[in-house]
C-alpha cells in the first residue's frame, strides 16, 4: 500500500498463524495504512477477533447460505451483537440453533449418550452452536433473545440441572431440567463404573489387572454406599449430588486402595458415560432412536426431527403407494411436533390419573400384537393386497 497509494489489497487470512493479540494487532495496522494510502481491503477470514473488530466498524459479508452483510441490521441488533460477539451470530447463521449447558463436561457426556444410543442427535451434537451458562436460565435467555433480535428463525434448547425453582417461562426458547439432580447422576450405575475399572485396569498395568481393578471398585463401591446409607442417602438415587457426595470420594478411596494418586477429578467424570449401557440411559428413548436411524430427510427437516417444530408446514408426508415411512408426533409437553421415520404406533390413549386438566394429553398405551405384527401392503396384479 505504500507503494502503490490508492490500490485495492486482496488478503486471504491475514490473521493465520497469529496469536489473539497479535490478530487484532494486525487488523488495527492494515486499518490505520489503509486509510492512510487511500487504499481499500478485501480480506477473507475465519477469525472471531477480526470479525467483532471488522463488525463494529467496516462492511462485514457473512458467506453462509446467501452472502450478506451482518453491520447494517440497525442500531438496537448492533447492539445486542456487540455485546454477545459478532462470532456468536456467524454461528446462528450457520448451525440454526443453539444449544445451552451447564459447561463442556455435559456437552461430553451427551455425546457420549447419543453414540450409545445411536441417536440422530449424534450428528449435530458433532458440530454444535453451544453456549455454556452455568445452570443459568436468565443468562440462556438473553443471550437467545439478544441472537434472534439478528435471526429472528433461530431455535434455541437449554439443559440445565435439576433447580431449585421453576423455569421462567419462555414461548420461544425451549427450556428443560433433568430429571436427577445433576447430569452426573446418569453415570452412577455400578456396571458402568466397573466396567471403567476393569477398562482403565487394562490400559493402566496389562490385561491380567482388568479384574483387580474391577474388584477393587466393587469394595470401594460397597464402603461409600455403606457410609452414604448411613447418613440416610441413597447413592443410586435420583436427589443426591453424585458428583460431590458419591463419585467425588469413591474415587479417592479406589485410587487409595490401589495405592495411586487420584487420576478421576470432577472435570473428567464424563469419560464414564461411554460404559454407560444404553438402555440404562433412557429406556424409553430408545424406540425413538431407533425410528429416527435411515431418517434420510434434507437438513432442515432432520433438524426438525431434533428439535421439534411448532407447525406442521405438511399434513401428508407418505405416499398411498407405499408403507408409511415417516409420521408426525405431538410433544404435549413442548408443544411441539416431531417428524419421525417409520410407521405411527398402533395404539390407544387413557386418561391420566387424577388429571383434571382440560388439555390432559393421557397416556398412550402402545398394542404390542400390532406393532411387532404390522400389516404389510403388497401389489398383485396391479392392485394394493393387504396383509394382516
Amino acid at each position: 500500500m505504500a507503494v502503490n497509494p490508492g490500490a485495492v489489497l486482496l488478503l486471504d487470512e491475514p490473521d493465520a498463524h497469529l496469536e489473539i493479540l497479535r490478530q487484532r494487532q494486525i487488523y488495527q495496522v492494515l486499518t490505520e495504512q489503509a486509510a492512510e494510502t487511500g487504499s481499500q481491503i478485501i480480506a477473507a477470514s475465519h477469525s472471531e477477533i477480526i470479525l467483532n473488530e471488522a463488525a463494529d466498524r467496516d462492511m462485514v459479508i457473512a458467506f453462509v447460505g446467501k452472502p450478506h452483510r451482518i453491520d447494517d441490521r440497525g442500531s438496537q441488533v448492533l447492539k445486542a451483537l456487540r455485546e454477545i460477539g459478532f462470532e456468536h451470530y456467524y454461528l446462528a447463521e450457520e448451525t440454526g440453533w443453539v444449544l445451552y449447558l451447564e459447561g463442556s463436561t455435559d456437552l461430553a457426556m451427551l455425546r457420549a449418550f447419543a453414540i450409545a444410543l445411536d441417536h440422530p442427535a449424534r450428528e449435530y451434537l458433532e458440530r454444535p452452536f453451544v453456549h455454556y451458562v452455568g445452570n443459568q436460565p436468565r443468562k440462556a435467555q438473553d443471550h437467545f433473545h439478544a441472537l434472534r433480535e439478528a435471526k429472528p428463525d433461530l431455535v434455541g434448547i437449554a439443559i440445565y440441572d435439576r433447580l431449585e425453582t421453576n423455569l421462567p417461562d419462555d414461548s420461544r426458547l425451549v427450556q428443560r431440567m433433568w430429571k436427577r439432580r445433576e447430569l452426573e447422576n446418569y453415570l452412577c450405575q455400578r456396571e458402568t463404573l466397573l466396567a471403567f475399572a476393569e477398562s482403565r485396569g487394562r490400559k493402566q498395568q496389562g490385561e491380567l489387572f482388568g479384574q483387580t481393578w474391577r474388584q477393587t471398585m466393587e469394595e470401594s463401591i460397597g464402603q461409600i454406599e455403606s457410609a452414604l446409607q448411613t447418613l440416610g442417602k441413597d447413592p443410586w438415587g435420583p436427589d443426591i449430588k453424585a458428583s460431590d457426595e458419591f463419585l467425588a470420594p469413591l474415587f479417592k478411596r479406589f485410587y487409595n486402595q490401589l495405592e495411586m494418586p487420584n487420576l478421576m477429578n470432577k472435570t473428567d467424570y464424563h469419560v464414564l458415560a461411554a460404559f454407560v449401557p444404553a438402555d440404562k440411559i433412557n429406556p424409553r428413548d430408545q424406540t425413538s432412536a431407533r425410528r429416527h436411524r435411515g431418517c434420510g430427510q434434507t437438513c432442515q427437516t432432520a433438524r426438525r426431527c431434533m428439535m421439534g417444530t411448532t407447525t406442521i408446514d405438511r399434513l401428508i408426508i407418505n405416499s398411498p403407494y407405499e408403507e408409511p415411512a415417516r409420521y408426525w408426533r405431538y410433544d404435549h409437553e413442548t408443544r411441539t411436533f416431531d417428524l419421525l421415520a417409520g410407521r405411527r404406533p398402533a395404539g390407544y390413549v387413557v386418561a391420566t390419573p387424577g388429571s383434571k386438566s382440560f388439555d390432559d394429553p393421557g397416556i398412550f398405551v402402545e398394542i404390542p400384537l400390532v406393532n411387532q405384527n404390522p400389516p404389510a401392503r403388497q401389489r398383485r396384479g396391479g392392485r394394493l393386497a393387504i396383509r394382516a
